[in-house]
């Protein structure tokens, strides 16, 4: 979600909290600043039988 150049990253994952999803969501944000983006905030939803949200 893009507004102006403020960016909230929402990423939807299935199974169980990793940190490889962590990380995938930090190089998402890397690429984001250095595109002269300001992240605001990162957000994992895992979408299983349950929701789990997870705000980074």
């Amino acid at each position: 979600m893009i507004q102006g150049t403020n960016v909230l990253i929402l990423d939807y994952k299935t199974g169980e909290f990793s940190d490889n999803h962590k990380k995938q969501l930090e190089k998402y944000a890397l690429t984001l600043q250095k595109m002269n983006f300001k992240v605001i905030k990162k957000v994992l939803v895992y979408t299983n039988q349950s929701i789990q949200v997870v705000l980074l």
